[in-house]
């Protein structure tokens, strides 16, 4: 288990999921790059963090981990399939509680 500086965090395969508890918001952290160049808002609480080459280095959920619907899925998987279910892996192991 690692701790992030927003809330905590845990880490789930490849992914580090960061709770940020004041904003109620969770960061699916793909690679271990810091900085984005680019944030692709795929909804209004659904955004991508991408790194100078476009890859997906992050996904932020401006809601709980357990809120993350098929309508999300689905927008994040239609533009994102590998990162889509990677997250979508992350949230499951993590369980309902989250």
């Amino acid at each position: 288990m690692s701790v992030s500086t927003q809330g905590r965090g845990v880490s789930v395969a490849d992914v580090i999921v960061e709770f940020d508890t004041e904003a109620v918001a969770t960061y699916f952290r793909l690679t271990e790059a810091e900085e984005s160049a680019e944030t692709i808002e795929l909804a209004d609480d659904l955004m991508v963090d991408l790194d100078e080459d476009h890859n997906p280095i992050g996904v932020e959920l401006l809601r709980r981990p357990s809120e993350f619907g098929d309508g999300l899925f689905n927008l994040l998987a239609g533009s994102f399939p590998a990162v889509a279910d990677e997250v979508k892996a992350a949230i499951e192991a993590l369980g309902p509680a989250v």
